[in-house]
């Protein structure tokens, strides 16, 4: 039987309505969003002879435009290339892989949604997986940022998911779909004689969604298999050919019995199967009885279930040769991914980094390869850090099974700036432009191969190169692809399968790269290559050298013929040191091909916070463009590839990009408004050629003089996340009450009674919860100095007579301070961490004097990490943090700590699970202290900061097209007429390829006739202040 979940009762009465279990993050309302009766709104349109009611109609359910369009893609789901040519040719080619898990952390609120959290769920490995099953969210409130992620790459995303759990006492949401399935109505607007066909399968496509995921456990899926299967046949009926109604089984196999509700039979689809776990050992037998069943479908509907608490399964009988054809599909679980739950690390960049690396493990293999996997082992896969051995680092990974998929396929262009939807701060060409934030439409297409390391030229891997995805810098958003290893074997990173054509022959590749690490000024040589498989042979492009540390984008002439097949792309290392470390921030291919993107207009915005310097800002538009017959508007028949974000100072101030999006709503997190008199934000549609643009729609932001400091300043938030299972046991006992230094230069002493820790959150309804920044107390410290501490959580057996216990043993907790003056956690240069303490946990107290230390257990802790100090009991009780003094520790300031003005952040995260056990994300049934801390000393060669991000004004956003003119200021302007430059009132111009090289130099321009420069794209600079970037 399916395991059954105390969180599964709470889970019905939220995921039936769509009612998040707790308070809403203010950015979004969804506590209206109920899909029963948003069915019966597309039922009453269809009523009224409608195929889909209005977006007003729709709205008076209690849902604003803008969270609205939130929950919609407008991103069409894209082909996938024919995988005949697979990388493991031992995988079935139709074999598929569904995701039935949770998407971000918690559910209802923002859980996948939009924030500026930067340590969110960027799940990447779309490569590999056909299907997602939104475990977390109800029908109809999916966040449409997910949906555009998972459709850039071809993969379905079903609409959400409805539980039927009779162990928990609770048939409704049951009694609610048995209602569905038995309405009649035998008029024109119903389908095979039910009322709710069309209205269901109708709103599924006004969300731009694929389908339905039903946890069923009560009663039996046969009394409404006649609805399933006519769901079913108006899909196809109308052209909705990814429908599914996904049914989690309480059965491990098919039968004759169950294979006609459960699946299909003669080829009359009910559902798409996933049967439950453990039930690998009768995969022949499933894939028998489909097959016998339904000679067409096959087992195309079939997914055996593997619950990812653990990945030790009976991995070797999905290699049995009669059961190739059943699909995979993992579930782990309620809440949170277990591949994000299970992950671990000292700090937030190093616990993303990890994140991305489990990932590819788990997809790849343990070597991150998937040309060189593990053997198939059914034991010893072990989810989390073993002494210093990551998790996953023996399994096979899911490309022995599955095989790759790519979507990139068509005309140029492709682009990439290697996003995965998240960052520490938001990078336009390199600078920043805004705060931490985290958005999943934002996420580029992801590479086909996660790692495809390979002898330049050769079919056989090479372990010359690491590779991986970082936020330590990017060029375009919060990421960018890093390459580090031994240049001096010639080196192959294979990254895309394609089938692409340019539209011409003035086809060029853009390419922005940056040498990692710290670096003086000077060249910084690429020894890169971009290579192409062209006509099956390989091509490779010389990268030039930097001419310094920052970004630079380079501009190469690929010379290629209209006619000319791409089918990979990929990266060449050759030529350099054993010591290379190379950032590769965007990879651009285009031509001259230009299309006009469809006009935006009715653009709304919304501040959802404000302090002196920031402000947080929602905003949604919409497209003038007719909708299809279900009410959407797609970008593609729009000839819209994305949209920027955009902000300016003042009506004519200079523009610079803070953020993307590809759906028709978006949130600004964190924008610097410091130093603006008159901020303006705008949104623009940027053309599938992504050369034009649309008109921008401007806005201005009015300042509000009486907005408050951000009490966590730049260390980015950290308290309480109300979406997670359980938040409200938090506020009744897990807090500090005391937290006291010895040895200190200046100590302090922090207390806080029971009643004062209550009072602070508020009821439930304080701004942020379970986190208190302490006042009027300054914690001072010497460079060199070592001082001791105890830290005590309150007691649940001294508080209210002892009636609760869930108190802080139940947590992690940990120490973070700044050394470097970075005012980040991010950037540290590192220091000695007390280690853990062994993992001999009992109900005693057991201080420092009597503990021994671990100095082999690892979470992924990073050598430049900035966690001073850890404690806690992995799934399991320690009560040395609440009784007696509490926690007995010291803490070592580095000799070259930066003087002056830092913090030390101390964290609490329940101990179930260390995803969330970071100085900079809501925690989980935690608690958050902030200390401000000053230090001093005498040593003047002080650490500088670690962040080596480029520094500087951000340059300017113009792009200037055919049909498109640019502002008039005192430096003049220019405009492309007829493929030439034309100049007004410009004194002296002077113009250079995009990475830098004079091509001309200018006085008292007019004219510049195009066939002078050649095709490609070049920045005119006309004044001191003003460089326009512009396409020939």
């Amino acid at each position: 039987m399916k395991k059954k979940s105390t969180l599964a009762a709470m889970l019905m009465a939220a995921l039936l309505s769509g009612s998040p279990l707790a308070a809403n993050a203010q950015t979004y309302d969804f506590s209206k969003v109920n899909w029963t009766d948003m069915v019966e709104v597309f039922a009453n349109a269809l009523a009224k002879g409608e195929q889909y009611p209005t977006d007003q109609e729709i709205m008076k359910l209690g849902i604003s435009r803008a969270d609205l369009e939130f929950m919609r893609s407008h991103v069409k789901q894209r082909t996938r290339i024919d995988n005949s040519n697979r990388l493991v040719p031992s995988t079935y080619a139709g074999r598929k892989l569904w995701m039935n898990t949770p998407m971000g952390s918690g559910s209802g609120g923002d859980a996948g949604y939009p924030t500026g959290s930067f340590h969110s769920d960027v799940f990447s490995l779309w490569n590999y997986t056909a299907m997602w099953g939104s475990w977390n969210h109800s029908i109809g409130q999916v966040p449409g940022s997910w949906t555009d992620a998972a459709h850039k790459n071809g993969c379905d995303m079903l609409g959400g998911t409805v539980f039927f759990d009779a162990s928990h006492g609770d048939n409704a949401a049951y009694y609610v779909w048995t209602k569905f399935a038995s309405t009649p109505d035998n008029t024109a607007t119903g389908y095979k004689g039910y009322k709710y066909v069309k209205p269901l399968v109708n709103m599924l496509r006004y969300f731009g969604v694929d389908g339905i995921n039903i946890n069923w456990e009560t009663g039996t899926p046969e009394t409404s298999k006649e609805f399933h299967k006519a769901c079913y046949a108006y899909a196809k009926d109308t052209g909705f050919k990814n429908f599914h109604i996904g049914l989690y089984t309480t059965s491990q196999t098919l039968s004759d019995g169950n294979v006609a509700a459960h699946y299909a039979d003669k080829d009359e689809q009910a559902c798409d199967a996933m049967l439950n776990y453990h039930g690998e050992g009768y995969i022949s037998q499933t894939q028998e009885v489909a097959k016998r069943h339904n000679p067409k479908l096959g087992a195309s509907g079939v997914w055996q279930g593997f619950w990812i608490v653990g990945m030790n399964h009976g991995w070797e009988d999905l290699n049995e040769e009669d059961g190739k054809e059943v699909n995979i599909c993992l579930w782990g679980e309620h809440k949170d991914s277990r591949f994000w739950s299970y992950n671990s690390g000292a700090g937030t960049m190093e616990q993303q980094a990890n994140y991305q690396s489990f990932l590819e493990r788990a997809f790849s293999g343990g070597n991150r390869n998937p040309l060189n996997r593990p053997a198939v082992n059914e034991k010893g896969n072990k989810m989390e850090w073993s002494g210093s051995t990551p998790p996953l680092s023996t399994f096979a990974g899911f490309s022995t099974w599955i095989p790759e998929r790519s979507t990139v396929q068509g005309k140029f262009p492709f682009a990439t700036n290697f996003n995965l939807g998240n960052g520490d701060r938001y990078n336009y060409r390199g600078k920043m432009a805004s705060g931490a934030w985290y958005n999943m439409s934002a996420q580029d297409v992801v590479p086909t191969y996660r790692w495809l390391v390979v002898n330049a030229g050769q079919d056989t891997y090479s372990n010359a190169l690491t590779v991986n995805f970082s936020h330590k810098d990017s060029y375009n958003g919060g990421s960018c692809l890093q390459l580090q290893g031994d240049a001096s074997k010639a080196t192959d990173v294979i990254l895309y399968k394609t089938d692409i054509t340019p539209n011409d022959a003035a086809n060029y590749a853009l390419v922005s790269i940056k040498g990692a690490g710290e670096r003086a000024e000077g060249i910084v040589e690429s020894d890169l290559y971009l290579i192409l498989k062209v006509n099956g042979a390989w091509k490779e492009y010389k990268i030039p050298d930097n001419t310094g540390k920052s970004w630079q984008e380079h501009r190469i002439a690929l010379n290629l013929n209209a006619t000319d097949k791409i089918t990979n792309i990929g990266f060449r290392v050759k030529g350099g040191t054993n010591k290379y470390n190379m950032y590769v921030g965007s990879l651009e291919l285009n031509d001259g091909n230009k299309v006009a993107p469809t006009a935006i207009k009715d653009l709304k915005v919304e501040k959802t916070g404000e302090t002196p310097s920031t402000m947080d800002v929602k905003l949604d538009w919409s497209v003038n463009a007719n909708a299809n017959e279900y009410g959407l508007v797609y970008n593609d028949d729009a000839n819209i590839d994305h949209f920027e974000i955009l902000f300016k100072d003042g009506a004519n101030g200079k523009v610079s990009e803070v953020g993307r999006t590809s759906q028709w709503a978006t949130l600004i997190p964190a924008l610097q408004v410091k130093d603006a008199a008159h901020p303006y934000i705008g949104v623009v549609a940027v053309s599938k050629d992504l050369k034009t643009h649309s008109d921008i729609l401007w806005q201005e932001l009015k300042k509000d003089p009486n907005a408050e400091e951000d009490p966590f300043g730049t260390y980015g938030q950290s308290s309480l996340d109300v979406n997670a299972q359980g938040w409200e046991t938090a506020l009744k006992l897990r807090g500090v009450q005391r937290f006291k230094t010895t040895g200190a230069e200046g100590d302090i002493d922090f207390q806080q009674t029971y009643e004062e820790f209550k009072a602070a959150n508020k009821g439930g309804k304080a701004k942020y919860l379970n986190y208190l920044h302490v006042k009027n107390k300054t914690l001072k410290v010497r460079q060199g100095q070592t001082f001791t501490f105890r830290l005590k959580g309150f007691n649940g057996s001294d508080i209210n007579g002892g009636v609760s216990k869930d108190d802080c043993r139940y947590c992690f907790v940990g120490g973070w301070m700044d050394f470097d003056g970075s005012g980040t956690f991010n950037y540290g240069k590192g220091m000695k961490e007390q280690p853990l303490w062994l993992p001999l946990y009992d109900n005693t107290i057991q201080g420092q004097a009597e503990y021994k230390f671990d100095d082999a257990t690892k979470d992924g802790t990073e050598p430049y990490g900035e966690r001073v100090f850890r404690h806690g009991s992995l799934r399991k009780g320690n009560l040395t943090l609440v009784a007696g003094e509490g926690l007995l520790g010291t803490i070592e300031i580095p000799a070259d700590a930066h003087v002056g003005k830092s913090r030390l952040r101390i964290v609490y995260s329940d101990a179930w699970f260390p995803g969330q056990f970071t100085p900079t994300a809501n925690n989980n049934k935690g608690y958050t202290l902030d200390i401000d801390v000053e230090i001093v000393g005498d040593e003047t060669n002080q650490r500088g900061e670690k962040d080596l991000h480029d520094k500087g004004q951000l340059e300017d956003w113009n792009v200037v097209t055919e049909i498109t003119d640019v502002a008039k200021d005192n430096s003049g302007s220019v405009q492309v007429v007829n493929g030439n430059l034309v100049f007004k009132g410009v004194q002296s111009a002077t113009i250079y390829t995009v990475d830098g090289m004079l091509v001309k130099t200018l006085a008292k321009p007019t004219v510049v006739r195009g066939n002078e420069l050649g095709r490609g794209v070049f920045l005119v600079k006309t004044g001191a202040n003003k460089t326009t970037k512009v396409i020939l």
